[in-house]
């Protein structure tokens, strides 16, 4: 049978493309491993061509007058597809022996799943089309585009609907964005290519109740009415699977996923879908926060956004993965005008980027809402992303995007503008990216207006929208940028920061990523033991992540493994040269294994010397109560411990926390117990309930300045959370005039919010540069 499919032409000419598709696959990053990536380009591509070879085969045998049965075209489809599943797969796995083997076994499950299914099923809709249509020249056409008008009804969903993953049956699956590296074979995706086996039962009944074996001319044999019932039948499932997608997983409604969050909130410019057990005032809150957030991006931008936004915040990242495909990424749909978020703490911290997104819209040009060329056919990525941090400008720990950009260019990392603003954005590592472009947008923005900004985001490209060549701007922007003044810890940070790779330069990150969600869960169980095994695991993959290494630290020393512990240490400063913040991590982790082991007297000591070098804020906060508890001893150190660390590494539940720092504070003079316990009510969004315990830490003194510095952010956000407005106004101007601080900057964002809920009757500062 091999050699009866080998000698049809249209045959040896897919299997050449299949193998050319491979060898150039190979030559990508990422995509050049069996996996659901190649999975993906080949469920494109192969498809089409099996369609055309059964259509072929069908044609030629009624013209030759040659004896046929449907058994036998079944069976030539299937080969067929085994062959050029090979003729690709065969050329990818033998690249990926030159680096690690992730997960072949998976790799070619997506192989089977994605191409080897939608091929299977695009042969016999090209083979039925043969079969029912005279007119060779028609029905080959239509069984060519049959496959492809169906996986473009696929592309359509994504448009269409809120989700960005996409289940085709001809195709396969499309996970979403690039930046969620956890891809997997999910319950749902197994489903889906349940109901595409249906699709393919119903079409071999069809054609085995309607094909003719005799040598007639006519292309149709008396139907066997017992075959095409079982077939319609068949028919009548598929059609069932897909009016019962959303609930089953395979794509996603907005009406679906409102349903399944539960309430909607409705502000002056947004319209907020949450879940369902938050409370009314908590809704209204985040509808709210959405509307300011529109009208920031607005002045920010030059623009009106005429119509109401979508912000849907799902429960955790996991259910807005299910729901509409993005886990650990915020998505924004600027042509639906909706933002996908999961619940963080309030205010939420990405809710403005990616609702700036919506509001470039109207800047733009083509159905899609975002720069591009050609009319907006053509994404520039590094435009759209350098837009969104340009308008909703912020600071990360103390430092503004040019000041991270500067970090950029004295570690020697800052990537060529022209490299930025275009597609190979999307193949840099995410921090320099959206740094480096966010950045030279801002800095275009102030140098040359924002109706420079607008004209360049409407063409795709800055080629039109400035007086001078791109490359001179880049050398004004870079210029600039050395002019800038950074504290001392932030090259240290930036180090940390921008040490992750770019998903297509790293290795096996589909896998790396299902190890590190274990690790996490490990983490939250606190089995030492399960924490170190997982940690290997990573290690013999990527044996220079020194995040990984740092955890490992902590776990050997839970295990009593001191003398591999402080090895793993000494590489981690001396090997790997890991930046300062992950040492720190890794030492603070042995410090509390060692107090957890009864020397506290060390654990104390390493905490006294880590404070002394560059961190963040809330490691440092970390490090100082850690500190101050250990000093302290007795009974206090006792119930410091149980609230941070625990006998299992992973703190103490909300409600311990509450009676634990109730209890410390009755201990203590100072105010560390009543701010450890408002903290716990923060946490929450209890924000009336934290405000007197906050009052309280304030007036009986907090033993650090960074202690006391977050009591008084928390102070102003508490006041404006219950809408005391005009005493969260008086706050942060006098939060704002205290330089030691440094809270001018995060002052002046929240008097302005202050002024727009009061519609102007508190005074606005001017716009932060």
């Amino acid at each position: 049978m091999i050699g009866g499919v080998l000698r049809r032409g249209s045959m040896r000419s897919a299997l050449m493309f299949a193998f050319l598709t491979g060898c150039v696959l190979s030559a990508l990053p990422l995509f050049g491993v069996p996996g659901p990536e190649s999975a993906l380009v080949l469920g494109f591509l192969l498809p089409p061509w099996l369609a055309l070879v059964a259509a072929r085969w069908v044609i030629d045998a009624r013209r030759k007058g040659r004896a046929a049965s449907a058994p036998e075209l079944i069976n030539s489809v299937l080969l067929s597809t085994l062959l050029l599943l090979l003729a690709a797969g065969l050329v990818l796995e033998l690249n990926s022996l030159r680096g690690p083997r992730c997960t072949p076994l998976q790799g070619w499950a997506f192989l089977a799943l994605g191409p080897g299914l939608g091929m299977v099923l695009a042969g016999l809709l090209g083979a039925t089309c043969a079969a029912l249509i005279p007119s060779s020249k028609i029905a080959t056409a239509l069984a060519v585009a049959a496959p492809v008008v169906w996986v473009g009804a696929g592309v359509a969903r994504f448009f269409g609907t809120p989700a960005i993953f996409v289940m085709n049956h001809i195709a396969g699956y499309f996970p979403g964005t690039i930046y969620d590296r956890d891809v997997a074979i999910t319950v749902e995706y197994g489903t889906f290519r349940a109901l595409t086996v249906v699709w393919i039962a119903a079409l071999a009944l069809l054609l085995a109740a309607t094909f003719r074996r005799a040598q007639a001319r006519s292309a149709l044999f008396p139907v066997r009415f017992g075959r095409l019932a079982l077939a319609v039948l068949l028919g009548v499932v598929g059609v069932a699977g897909f009016l019962h997608g959303p609930q089953l997983g395979h794509r996603a409604t907005a009406a679906f996923i409102s349903e399944q969050l539960g309430a909607t909130y409705r502000g002056r410019r947004c319209m907020v879908h949450v879940p369902r057990e938050l409370s009314p005032s908590e809704g209204q809150r985040l509808a709210r926060d959405c509307d300011f957030r529109v009208h920031e991006a607005e002045l920010a931008i030059g623009v009106r956004e005429p119509r109401r936004v979508h912000a849907f915040f799902y429960r955790d990242q996991d259910e807005k993965k299910k729901l509409m495909g993005a886990g650990q990424t915020f998505i924004a749909k600027p042509w639906r005008h909706e933002v996908h978020l999961q619940m963080r703490a309030w205010p939420h911290p990405v809710l403005a980027h990616e609702i700036a997104h919506v509001v470039a819209r109207n800047t733009a040009r083509g159905p899609l809402g975002v720069s591009g060329r050609f009319g907006g056919w053509l994404p520039n990525p590094g435009l759209i992303e350098g837009l969104a941090v340009a308008a909703a400008w912020n600071q990360r720990e103390g430092l503004t995007p040019h000041q991270w950009a500067r970090t950029l260019l004295d570690l020697g990392n800052m990537p060529d503008i022209s490299r930025v603003m275009g597609l190979s954005f999307l193949a840099a590592a995410p921090a320099h990216a959206y740094t480096a472009a966010g950045s030279f947008v801002r800095f275009v923005q102030e140098r040359y207006g924002r109706a420079a900004v607008r004209s360049a985001y409407a063409d795709g490209t800055f080629a039109t929208a400035l007086s001078k060549p791109l490359p001179q701007v880049e050398r004004e922007w870079r210029a600039y940028l050395r002019g800038l003044t950074i504290p001392p810890q932030a090259r240290a940070l930036a180090r940390q920061r921008f040490s992750q790779q770019s998903i297509f330069h790293a290795p096996c990150p589909h896998r790396v990523a299902d190890l590190q969600k274990q690790l996490s869960l490990q983490l939250a169980a606190g089995e030492p033991e399960a924490i170190a095994d997982v940690c290997q695991k990573i290690l013999r993959i990527d044996v220079a992540d020194v995040g990984t290494r740092a955890v490992l630290v902590g776990a050997a020393a839970r295990l009593g493994e001191l003398s591999r512990a402080q090895r793993e240490l000494r590489d981690l400063s001396e090997h790997w040269q890991a930046p300062g913040p992950v040492q720190t991590f890794a030492r603070q982790y042995y410090a509390d294994a060692l107090w957890a082991r009864g020397d506290r007297e060390t654990a104390r000591a390493t905490y006294h010397a880590l404070l002394s070098q560059p961190q963040t804020d809330d490691v440092r906060r970390s490090l100082e109560v850690r500190r101050i508890a250990a000093e302290a001893g007795g009974r206090e150190a006792d119930l410091a411990f149980r609230l941070l660390i625990g006998e299992r590494a992973n703190g103490a539940d909300p409600a311990l926390a509450m009676h634990l720092a109730r209890e410390l504070g009755e201990l203590r003079g100072d105010g560390l117990g009543p701010y450890l316990a408002a903290r716990q009510l923060y946490n929450e969004g209890q924000f009336d309930l934290a405000l007197p315990l906050l009052r309280q830490a304030l007036k009986r003194q907090l033993p650090t300045s960074s202690l006391r510095k977050e009591a008084m952010r928390m102070v102003g956000r508490a006041l404006y959370a219950t809408d005391q407005y005009t005493a969260a106004a008086k706050h942060w101007r006098s939060v704002r005039e205290i330089e030691s601080m440094n809270l001018f900057f995060e002052s002046q964002q929240w008097l302005r919010r202050i002024a727009w809920r009061t519609q102007g009757r508190i005074k606005a500062p001017s716009r932060t540069p």
